[in-house]
């Protein structure tokens, strides 16, 4: 990552006593940062960030008892319960500072998120072999067990499979051993029962851990407000905001659209329909839908989505800093081409494979629209902002 760096003096003249001998030079004062930016971290810190943690954590215990009453194939219901957690935790994947950030990445980054949700890294196989295995009942199975076979993307694995067939090669072991076909259909179903429960457990435990980082004055939501330790500054918590900002960009345009539809090199052939995420639910563009939801949550400086009330409207966002800084029009049209995407994408069906398949035109708009603002988040809005992109996102303005 790269941090914004202040150059010191060419010369300081000291005047030194013993005592000072002793003791370590005082540090820098850190970069001032405007009353609009500061109030801005406030509102992410102690209003945006904790609700949609909170509102995942909510989701993750609604599941919780819906499993608690799987028996032979998963409910509707359980279903449902699934769906809204994948959106809840889809509009928090705009978040990924602190604690939820990849560590080594981020500053302060433990990797919750990729706990909680690893895509693109999703390997169904990989779940049918624990259901092979079946030692997921044994005490810390889920600390020990691969992020590919825990979290949302094994749970959509087993909530959405409606036959006997498992998802590994002919080669692979379960296959290759007879291990799986010795399983009967009830045997198979209580194993994915008893897997799901394990992994939704998890998942709540993972999130119970995020609201409490960031409730009231937990140490990521002090630490952001202020700038204080892990970051250097509040000029650096500001970068790192805005770099889980560029979720949109990295993710949301270049993997879950541009491969599905063809544009990047990564598909080698007209479409990829089958690299679509959430494949199994039929949940790809609500996906992406949620996405745009946190992205305008983050930028405007809210608390709950448009139509539900709340405390969110009278806070501070990305757009009210711009507003303060001379540049209103970019406040606007950002908020503006960020709506113009969802509505791009509302009326196309809620599967994207479908959508690729009948109407590829019409999901290569919505890729075109969330381009134009991603262009502007990545160009216009850091050069205002004077806002630091992470390697990650340098050179990169496409």
């Amino acid at each position: 990552m790269r941090h914004t760096t202040h150059a010191a003096p060419l010369a300081l003249i000291f005047t030194l006593s013993a005592c000072d001998l002793l003791s370590p030079p005082a540090a820098p004062p850190a970069a001032p940062i405007s009353g609009a930016r500061g109030d801005l971290l406030s509102t992410l810190a102690h209003h945006t960030y904790p609700r949609l943690y909170s509102d995942a954590l909510t989701r993750a215990e609604e599941l919780n008892e819906r499993l608690a009453s799987w028996e032979g194939a998963p409910s509707e219901e359980a279903r449902a319960a699934w769906r809204a957690l994948a959106l809840a935790w889809q509009r928090a994947e705009l978040a990924q500072v602190g604690p939820a950030g990849a560590s080594g990445l981020r500053v302060g980054g433990r990797d919750l998120r990729d706990l909680i949700y690893a895509y693109p890294l999703h390997n169904p196989c990989r779940v049918d072999q624990e259901l092979v295995a079946n030692d997921f009942s044994e005490p810390g199975w889920a600390g020990r067990a691969v992020i590919s076979a825990r979290g949302l993307d094994a749970l959509e694995r087993l909530l959405f499979t409606d036959d006997d067939a498992n998802a590994c090669a002919s080669a692979i072991n379960i296959n290759r051993d007879g291990t799986w076909a010795a399983l009967s259909p009830e045997d198979l179903a209580a194993r994915r029962a008893g897997l799901a429960r394990v992994l939704s457990a998890d998942l709540a435990a993972q999130l119970t851990a995020l609201r409490a980082a960031w409730a009231g004055d937990g140490e990521s939501a002090r630490a952001l407000a202020v700038g204080d330790a892990p970051f250097s500054s509040a000029r650096e918590a500001l970068d790192q905001v805005y770099a889980a900002l560029l979720y949109l960009d990295k993710v949301s345009r270049d993997l879950k659209l541009a491969i599905p539809l063809g544009v990047s090199p990564d598909c080698a052939a007209e479409r990829c329909p089958e690299l679509l995420e959430h494949a199994p639910s039929g949940l790809s563009r609500d996906a992406l839908i949620a996405n745009l939801e946190g992205f305008l949550l983050i930028f405007e400086g809210r608390a709950s989505l448009e139509g539900e009330g709340g405390e969110g409207e009278a806070l501070v966002g990305f757009d009210d800093v711009l507003a303060a800084e001379g540049a209103g029009e970019l406040a606007a049209d950002m908020s503006a081409k960020a709506r113009a995407v969802i509505e791009a994408l509302r009326p196309l069906n809620a599967d994207l494979a479908l959508t690729l398949r009948d109407d590829p035109d019409a999901l290569l708009d919505a890729y075109e629209q969330l381009r134009a603002l991603t262009t502007l988040l990545k160009s216009q809005l850091a050069t205002v902002l004077n806002l630091s992109l992470p390697m990650e996102g340098a050179g990169d303005n496409d």
